[in-house]
């Protein structure tokens, strides 16, 4: 009776976690721009998901926000343990921001550019991976996945203003590059 109940409560948050499956596997592929890194990805948010005490369980009516948390955060963890093996400094990333946000050309080349069709979805997606993650995850879950900034402050424990600039920060920053990069 007691195993039951137990393969029920699993099945039924099971059925729960399974419908984000697409959103997330785009969240993860956007955030590593390779496949098998992000199925890895979402093997392990799923792996980790279903491993929740049941405290955790019971807190289903925000499941949707829990697996991109989790997948989030395995994300930074697979990043930092990267960055330490290769003994890069962590400043690369904050030397990079700096660089994007020196305007070298004008957003309105970067619109021209759009309405010409000279701007493609890899260059996008290029442009969108060397955001700092942040930013990235920011951008992914508000424009790409329609998260409010309700949920974007919930989720990164951040002010509405917070959320809002970072948002701005974000659509800059990528605009930028794309313009950066001749594109």
């Amino acid at each position: 009776m007691m195993k039951s109940h137990t393969s029920q409560h699993h099945k039924t948050f099971s059925e729960e976690m399974l419908p984000h499956m697409d959103s997330l596997y785009n969240y993860a592929y956007r955030l590593t721009n390779e496949r098998n890194t992000a199925e890895d990805l979402l093997r392990e948010t799923y792996s980790k998901a279903l491993q929740l005490n049941d405290t955790e369980k019971s807190k289903r009516s925000k499941i949707h926000h829990s697996l991109f948390r989790i997948m989030r955060s395995s994300y930074i963890n697979s990043y930092q343990k990267q960055v330490l093996e290769s003994e890069e400094p962590a400043s690369n990333e904050i030397k990079q921001m700096e660089q994007q946000h020196k305007p070298k050309k004008s957003p309105a080349e970067f619109i021209r550019k759009v309405v010409d069709g000279k701007i493609q979805d890899d260059d996008i997606n290029e442009a969108l991976t060397s955001l700092p993650e942040e930013l990235r995850s920011i951008l992914i879950l508000h424009d790409i996945e329609g998260w409010t900034y309700d949920e974007l402050a919930e989720f990164f424990c951040l002010s509405l203003c917070a959320v809002r600039d970072r948002l701005h920060q974000a659509r800059k920053s990528l605009a930028l590059k794309i313009i950066e990069d001749g594109r």
